[in-house]
């Protein structure tokens, strides 16, 4: 009545899961490839405190001489980096 068809991908799924009596070793491209494993990203570079750690009194804005600065990295072909300064006020 029904014609279904289901992707490799999601039989290599139902296999992993145990949801079919065929076992990733009974397959022969899945016993071959090795599989990266999966490298969690985090920043390579930290530098200082991250600004949602500053005092709430800087949020408030009623005092002189709290900066903010960032750097903005040109193309990769040239040097140009542009500091970027603010003040909070």
């Amino acid at each position: 009545m029904f014609d279904v068809y289901v992707c490799t991908k999601t039989i290599c799924n139902y296999i992993a899961k145990g949801l079919l009596k065929v076992k990733n070793i009974d397959l022969r491209q899945k016993v071959r490839r090795k599989h990266k494993e999966k490298k969690t990203l985090e920043h390579s570079r930290r530098f200082g405190e991250s600004i949602e750690h500053r005092d709430p009194l800087i949020d408030e804005r009623c005092t002189f001489g709290n900066w903010e600065l960032d750097t903005i990295v040109g193309k990769k072909s040239t040097d140009a980096v542009l500091l970027a300064a603010d003040e909070r006020k």
